[in-house]
């Protein structure tokens, strides 16, 4: 039990990297935008700063580090290969402020499941516009959130269900681990709450119904 303890509470630290990482990248990317227009496949730009890959990279999250694939840009013309700054990036490292703040809209948009917001906030927040080109890697890391975060259990077969209350920055998450047949766990979803009370985790709990776990099914 102390080691299903354990696996659980990792589970679900994963599942805000995860979730964290898919916005964050994505915010580097518009603010790579910003700077040196859309990306665009085999097309030769007219601007002083190009696209030139992209490089690994960690930015903070509140109490943690996020490793992230940042993109990198160059000042264009022979001889200058000058590497230039990705804005937002720039802005993440070691500001434990605006790195609380993000963390904060990202726990907000999780337990609500109002992913959409969190792309643009977490954008805002770091000074970068909302061009109507920019919507193209919105919607796609918003559609990578609403995946990982919206998945139905109708087929899982579910023997246990293990919830707990932890800690993220501020917050106080209640995290549900399922355990399968096969003795597999799965992020079931996480719940918001000031502390780990009965009508938090009954929301969760409907959550998940909702999704498709049987609630008259008996499980540990």
């Amino acid at each position: 039990m102390v080691d299903l303890i354990e696996q659980c509470q990792m589970a679900c630290d994963e599942l805000i990297d995860v979730a964290g990482r898919a916005a964050i990248q994505a915010v580097l990317g518009l603010s790579a935008q910003q700077v040196a227009g859309p990306r665009q496949q085999g097309k030769q730009r007219t601007g002083e700063v190009v696209w030139y890959g992209q490089q690994s990279g960690t930015v903070m999250l509140s109490d943690r580090k996020l490793a992230v694939n940042r993109p990198r840009l160059r000042q264009k013309g022979p001889g200058t290969g000058k590497e230039v700054e990705v804005p937002a990036y720039a802005a993440m490292q070691d500001q434990p402020r605006l790195s609380a703040r993000m963390l904060d809209i990202l726990m907000r948009g999780v337990s609500t499941r109002q992913y959409r917001s969190v792309i643009p906030e977490m954008a805002d927040t770091v000074g970068v516009s909302k061009s109507s080109g920019s919507r193209q890697i919105i919607e796609a890391s918003e559609r990578e959130v609403e995946t990982l975060l919206g998945r139905h259990f109708d087929e899982l077969k579910l023997v246990v269900i293990y919830i707990d209350g932890m800690v993220f920055g501020d917050h106080v998450m209640i995290g549900a681990v399922g355990v399968d047949d096969q003795g597999n766990k799965h992020v079931l979803g996480i719940q918001e709450g000031a502390t780990e009370n009965a009508a938090t985790a009954k929301d969760l709990l409907q959550s998940l119904v909702e999704r498709g776990v049987k609630p008259e099914r008996r499980r540990l």
